[in-house]
């Protein structure tokens, strides 16, 4: 199997050594399939632009201090020129929570560069080229549920997950909540559907711009929220029980730690 790889970091000497790594990875046992790796180098965000443009690539290792590019511009720059290619992230320690929010928003990984070696390497771009053809197959199956635009169980599952393994990274916590509209039972068919419609655009405001809501069966919804710095789990709980008790749904959350699983 071949493998093309963009690496996009602005120091010389980290570059070869990522090249060093890259050759350890082919040369190694690390996936059980033989692979060829042939390396690109971008020292800046403009020379990456060009690269993507005229060479196809099967992934891309980009760092987040490049001299003419801000971190996020750069990323979001380079996920909409090649949206098909996955993107990992090399970041400083102190970089972790833009890391976290760039995966958020569709980098399939983040690396710790003084974490950098061949076996995390191997193991970042395996996951990455597979969730990223995970996505792109549900995506072209339609994640999204057909009453309410939520993501339906599986969706909200896949991207759960996806919150739970950076938690995991970050030590951070997850908050997941249970939610479905009070006295539904009582309707028809008709208003049991403009009910439903109506808990989602809640969901929608308890989300904000943050959590991933979806409907995970035919009454009942979930969200999910990852707790990021200046975020407090305990703040955006009240914030979700203001907006549920205002909306008559009820509700019961947990907070998952790495490794174990307490009720708020």
């Amino acid at each position: 199997m071949g493998l093309r790889v963009l690496l996009v970091e602005p120091d010389a000497e980290s570059l070869l050594f990522l090249d060093d790594v890259m050759r350890g990875i082919a040369e190694g046992s690390y996936w059980t399939n033989w692979v060829r790796i042939e390396t690109l180098h971008a020292m800046t965000f403009s020379e990456a632009i060009c690269l993507l443009s005229d060479e196809p690539v099967d992934a891309v290792m980009l760092s987040l201090n490049l001299s003419d590019a801000q971190g996020v511009d750069g990323f979001r720059q380079i996920q909409e020129l090649a949206p098909q290619v996955p993107i990992i992230l090399m970041a400083q320690t102190g970089d972790r929570a833009l890391a976290a929010q760039l995966m958020r928003e569709g980098a399939q990984d983040f690396l710790l560069k003084e974490e950098i070696d061949c076996s995390p390497v191997a193991h970042a771009l395996h996951n990455a080229l597979e969730r990223h053809r995970l996505l792109a197959a549900a995506r072209a199956a339609n994640w999204n549920d057909p009453l309410t635009g939520l993501f339906h169980l599986e969706g909200f599952l896949a991207m759960a997950e996806r919150d739970y393994k950076l938690a995991a990274q970050l030590g951070a916590r997850l908050l997941v909540v249970a939610a479905e509209p009070q006295s539904i039972g009582a309707f028809g068919r008709q208003w049991r559907d403009l009910m439903l419609i109506q808990t989602a655009e809640a969901l929608r405001k308890m989300c904000g711009e943050t959590g991933i809501g979806g409907r995970t069966s035919e009454d009942r919804f979930a969200i999910a929220f990852l707790e990021l710095p200046g975020e407090r789990l305990e703040s955006i709980w009240d914030h979700i029980k203001d907006v549920a008790d205002a909306n008559k749904i009820a509700i019961g959350a947990s907070i998952c730690l790495p490794g174990q699983l307490t009720l708020l």
